[in-house]
């Protein structure tokens, strides 16, 4: 029986102008305040990232604990919360 080749999957990362080496996760929890700013920024001309958001509503970044966590509800923010200690 002949062996079905295996197609390789398109990458994620081909709509970037970057090598996957500097493609970070981000993930964010955005106040609704910051809406107007959003706006603002893709309202804007040029170019628009996350990285821009972040400066113009003075961001932090934090590292969490082991593995990525996947937070969908205010239950997994608070267990998220009690883990960090907030």
């Amino acid at each position: 029986m002949p062996r079905k080749s295996r197609v390789k999957p398109p990458s994620p990362f081909k709509g970037f102008n970057s090598s996957p080496e500097v493609i970070r996760l981000v993930v964010a929890l955005w106040p609704v305040g910051v809406l107007p700013v959003i706006e603002a920024i893709l309202a804007a001309p040029g170019r628009h990232a996350v990285r821009d958001l972040a400066a113009a509503c003075s961001a932090r970044a934090i590292v969490l604990p082991g593995a990525s966590r996947n937070i969908n509800t205010p239950a997994d923010l608070a267990a998220l919360g009690r883990l960090l200690g907030d």
